[in-house]
């Protein structure tokens, strides 16, 4: 039984259904990526030049954007073109691109009412440790 309307919202099946949909439309997207180039890099060239001018300094790997989408060590750029990630975007992607289990965590997160939790006012995973 439901303590809490968040209670409800977080134990409620059909919230964990539309997640696990989620993570689902997700990996089958990044099931299709398989290495390989595109024709024209000068549209991520230029994206790239946008990022450097909005920054104030160009990026690392010239013309290296990435679309949003991943599976393992790939990861597909703007341009359509799937790489090899080897250095794993420095770290941040060590479970791999789009990892379901990362996913659905980061969704979960997502959902709840504060980003950062701290001694003011933390929720309930706070103490999940």
């Amino acid at each position: 039984m439901a303590k809490s309307s968040a209670d409800a919202l977080f134990q409620d099946p059909a919230l964990d259904r539309a997640i696990g949909e989620l993570v689902a439309k997700v990996t089958a997207a990044g099931a299709a990526l398989a290495p390989g180039n595109a024709a024209d890099r000068e549209p991520a060239r230029e994206l790239a030049k946008k990022i450097a001018e909005r920054r104030g300094r160009p990026l690392f790997y010239d013309g290296i954007v990435g679309s949003g989408l991943g599976r393992g060590v790939l990861a597909e750029l703007v341009d359509g073109s799937v790489k090899y990630d080897f250095i794993t975007a420095i770290g941040t992607n060590f479970f791999g691109h789009s990892d379901p289990d990362m996913l659905r965590t980061a969704v979960k997160a997502a959902l709840q009412d504060v980003a950062m939790q701290g001694n003011l006012h933390p929720n309930r995973e706070y103490a999940a440790f």
